[in-house]
């Protein structure tokens, strides 16, 4: 009993002693820490023992880096997706909600020109300046005129070469005053013109200033057709030139039709070679009987 006695006198003496010091400031911190000292005595002996314990208060951990290497999550993305909503009519013409675009939105973007405005503009300037006439010097220019420039012609034999009419018919209309030549009418169908530099009007329509090109065709005429183009309720062999001369245009850009007409005549009931053209000179040294051809 006395030793039970001593150690609960011991007991209450250490729990007397026991007491909190006011919290401490810290000022590089800001925070308040709580010390608590404790002290111990022994009734056996004299010493004392005192405890400092101080409570921190816990560090907060730092938030892990993201890993840049590593793909999102597929959550992540879902949840900060935007979504537009599309209406579109299907197939029954009925209005549907859908999340995508349509399908022929998608394909018109797809193949949609993606150039500026700027950029069309270059191409633009980059064909003309490629389908403009090069620009030559006067000596280029005098040069070309006096050795390969064509000298001037007949008024007549320009009329018929630019398919205006044959050369008779073209002398009939110079006789009749429907033609000028740089404002004044002409009527002398042998006034020498040049079509690139002179300004001819017949019957009030501009004549071009290039000439058609030269062609020649050698076809097996069949029967029923004649040689001549005046008669309108006939058949002409010229007709069956038709669709080339539809697409003229298309292939010769720029340049007048050509005017055929035949070397020569065969009956309607006969069939042979016959040759159209319209250059009139190779046309008259092939018929002419200098040429000394044969014709059966």
């Amino acid at each position: 009993m006395a030793t039970i006695a001593a150690a609960v006198a011991a007991a209450s003496t250490a729990f007397s002693t026991f007491h909190l010091s006011k919290p401490l400031s810290i000022s590089r911190t800001h925070r308040h820490l709580r010390t608590i000292i404790t002290s111990s005595t022994s009734s056996s002996s004299t010493t004392t023992t005192e405890f400092n314990i101080t409570f921190a208060p816990p560090t907060p951990k730092a938030a892990p880096k993201p890993d840049p290497t590593s793909e999102p999550d597929q959550d992540d993305q879902l949840g900060q997706q935007l979504y537009i909503p599309w209406i579109v009519r299907d197939e029954s013409g009925n209005l549907t909600l859908q999340s995508t675009p349509p399908a022929r939105l998608l394909h018109a973007m797809a193949h949609a020109s993606t150039s500026s405005p700027a950029k069309k503009k270059q191409k633009e300037r980059l064909t003309r300046a490629l389908t403009s006439e090069p620009k030559h010097s006067k000596a280029a220019r005098r040069f070309y005129n006096q050795n390969f420039r064509d000298p001037p012609q007949r008024l007549s034999k320009v009329l018929a070469a630019a398919g205006v009419a044959s050369r008779r018919s073209s002398e009939a209309l110079i006789f009749e005053g429907r033609v000028t030549v740089n404002g004044s009418v002409c009527n002398t169908p042998q006034t020498k013109v040049d079509p690139g530099r002179d300004i001819i009007y017949v019957n009030g329509n501009r004549l071009p200033k290039k000439l058609p090109p030269k062609v020649y065709f050698a076809m097996n005429k069949p029967k029923g057709y004649i040689c001549s183009s005046g008669e309108k309720d006939t058949k002409s062999v010229v007709s069956l030139f038709d669709d080339y001369l539809k697409s003229w245009d298309k292939r010769n850009p720029g340049q007048p039709k050509p005017r055929l007409f035949t070397v020569g005549r065969l009956d309607v009931a006969t069939t042979g070679l016959i040759i159209l053209t319209n250059d009139g000179d190779f046309a008259q040294k092939l018929a002419h009987p200098s040429s000394s051809f044969s014709k059966e």
